[in-house]
């Protein structure tokens, strides 16, 4: 199995900049949109004193670092049956 980086020497550099550019504006939402609810939802959960508070902000970032990696990965592999 050969598993290497593939160069196409037809794109120049000003395409290949734009394309990142637009794979980000496109991920960025869905992102944000799972953080977003992640923490509003842990937030809605707190109940208690101060340290029920630093719990579910713990648990909200750790989450929402666990939905990034997910998520990211998914875009990869779509854009990688797309040829992006």
């Amino acid at each position: 199995m050969n598993v290497g980086v593939r160069v196409d020497r037809k794109l120049g550099h000003a395409t290949i900049v734009c394309l990142v550019v637009v794979v980000g504006l496109v991920k960025s939402p869905f992102l944000a949109l799972a953080i977003g609810l992640i923490a509003c939802g842990q937030g809605l959960l707190t109940q208690g004193e101060a340290a029920a508070v630093g719990s579910r902000t713990t648990s909200a970032v750790v989450q929402s670092i666990f939905c990034v990696v997910v998520i990211s990965t998914l875009f990869t592999f779509f854009f990688a049956l797309l040829g992006i």
